[in-house]
């Protein structure tokens, strides 16, 4: 489906689910939750408010030869959220997309970071990654959210052990030594010009996204934001798994997804940006 020329296609995954189940995740709150954003004390009014109470929802028979409608959820700022099937004979497939008003002027903010897009995408492949790899299953969030980036020879990543990511592609394997000496392996779950995706090895196979804002707010260096989503586990393994996260990224106590406290002249847009963790403008 070719976007429309005032519209931008933000993101567009093929999940291996059928369509019926991939719908059924971005309707049904219970399922909206293995996939959306992060975990706070919010995150339950956010999705009643923006899947339930603020979408408007409309279906077509334009792909019905294919072996199901369009499926879309429209929003008021714009944003559109659309499924539909991708079945071969032998396996159900769906592409899930989502689009947004085109930039008023295209020179000015191609290729500029935009905190929205990069969520949706985020939420996207979270969603495609609960659904492929952990079907069925709740899932548990930690995030580490406005860390500095760091300066040239220092940065963040590389303190963290993470070097070892940059330029691998998509579908391979990677390793690291974290700073505390215990080894990481996974393999590249997907790959944008400001996040990258972790599909981390081992027990629970947990996926890490970690996004670079390289946009001067707090600091010149620019900001990294990393969001840890776990399945299936029960309160004494996530404990200890928030107790290494936070020796990992060097925070004070495990971050169930709560942003450091903002700068007092930066607080109306904090509470913007985190209201519009999904890309919608309401």
């Amino acid at each position: 489906m070719a976007p429309h020329p005032d519209r931008r296609e933000i993101v567009s995954v093929v999940i291996a689910a059928d369509s019926d189940t991939v719908w059924a995740h971005v309707r049904e709150p219970a399922k909206i939750r293995r996939w959306f954003g992060w975990h706070d004390d919010g995150i339950d009014d956010e999705i009643r408010r923006v899947f339930v109470e603020d979408a408007r929802v409309m279906e077509s028979d334009e792909l019905a030869s294919r072996g199901g409608p369009v499926r879309s959820l429209l929003w008021r700022g714009g944003d559109v959220l659309t499924v539909w099937p991708a079945t071969t004979p032998t396996v159900a497939h769906s592409v899930l997309t989502v689009s947004r008003r085109a930039y008023e002027s295209f020179d000015v903010f191609s290729g500029l970071y935009d905190d929205v897009d990069e969520r949706w995408i985020a939420s996207a492949q979270q969603l495609r990654f609960a659904l492929e790899l952990h079907p069925g299953a709740d899932r548990r969030t930690l995030r580490a959210a406005g860390l500095d980036a760091g300066p040239p020879g220092r940065r963040l990543l590389d303190r963290v052990g993470l070097h070892g990511v940059r330029g691998v592609p998509v579908g391979c394997h990677f390793e690291a030594c974290r700073p505390d000496g215990t080894m990481l392996g996974g393999t590249i779950w997907h790959r944008t010009e400001y996040q990258v995706g972790l599909r981390l090895h081992g027990a629970n196979e947990p996926l890490l996204i970690i996004d670079h804002n390289p946009t001067p707010l707090r600091t010149s260096n620019g900001r990294v934001t990393a969001v840890l989503s776990t399945f299936g586990t029960d309160d004494e393994t996530f404990a200890a798994i928030g107790q290494h996260w936070a020796r990992w990224w060097g925070l004070r106590a495990p971050a169930y997804g709560t942003d450091p406290p903002p700068a007092p002249d930066r607080a109306r847009l904090h509470r913007m940006l985190h209201r519009t963790r999904s890309g919608v403008l309401v």
